[in-house]
């Protein structure tokens, strides 16, 4: 597939990082941390995304920083070539070499981040395996294993906050499907990362995030078996996905409460990669 520029919309950015996580394609995603124009209005954390920006994992751990996708933004995602999915299965370091020759000195014409540089992040899907490497030096990767994994006490959470949205309707609060996912985890309290008021706010919006995934992914499956029929649209998809998940009527999946969950058929869209 040509290379996707998640950047463009938030759309495209959600479908491309969905695909590199549980898509079935071999791809190349690149993470790099965001530029000083692009650094977000919360003070405090545009100042902790500078500390990553051109550091090695070397000067982090010294600081007492781990290297997390919250402070990323992937910036392209493309198809990962035969030729390298070889190099990758029988000699990783070349692999690795050439992809980082690629987006430095011949990258693709829709290439729209920066030449690969230290702090970069390369994720890898091949064959069903989603690895991750840091670029710790020039043309030096390390493997950093934790660095795409689902956050288990968002995944708990959604589990809970979709049993109680189909088990006592929509007003079933996110806050007590956190609860019982700290519960059932047995952690003393929330990970630091979700310390304070934005850190809530972050959690509470990616338990929501999952459950939409997971309605999405169930559509993909409706709109596939059912693409045949002409009339058959991504929101007919959506529907039967959440009905087939109690998830009908779910307000906070339906941005503008009209229904229709057009920016869920938009991502949607994407995922299946049509018009």
């Amino acid at each position: 597939m040509a290379g996707k520029k998640p950047g463009m919309s938030a759309a495209v950015c959600k479908a491309a990082e969905s695909e590199l996580l549980r898509g079935s394609s071999d791809l190349i995603g690149i993470y790099q941390i965001p530029k000083a124009s692009e650094f977000c209005a919360d003070k405090q954390l545009s100042e902790t995304r500078k500390l990553y920006l051109y550091s090695t994992l070397q000067n982090l751990e010294a600081l007492g920083l781990t290297v997390g996708r919250e402070n990323y933004r992937l910036v392209y995602i493309t198809s990962l070539s035969e030729h390298l999915a070889a190099d990758i299965k029988s000699n990783l370091d070349s692999a690795l070499g050439k992809i980082n020759f690629i987006f430095n000195l011949s990258k693709p014409d829709d290439y729209i981040g920066r030449s690969l540089n230290l702090s970069d992040v390369v994720v890898l899907r091949c064959e069903g395996e989603v690895s991750a490497y840091y670029l710790n030096g020039t043309a030096s990767f390390v493997h950093i294993p934790d660095f795409m994994d689902t956050d288990k006490l968002v995944k708990c959470a959604a589990k809970h906050y979709k049993k109680g949205l189909a088990d006592f309707g929509v007003t079933y609060p996110v806050n007590t499907a956190l609860d019982l996912a700290v519960s059932e985890l047995t952690l003393d309290g929330l990970p630091e990362k979700y310390d304070g008021n934005k850190g809530y706010e972050e959690l509470i919006h990616n338990i929501k995030i999952a459950v939409e995934d997971e309605l999405v992914s169930c559509a993909m499956k409706h709109y596939t078996k059912n693409d045949v029929f002409a009339d058959y649209t991504v929101h007919d998809a959506l529907f039967d996905a959440a009905k087939e998940l109690n998830l009908h009527n779910l307000p906070v999946l339906d941005n503008d409460g009209d229904g229709e969950y057009d920016d869920l058929a938009d991502y949607l869209r994407n995922r299946l990669g049509i018009e």
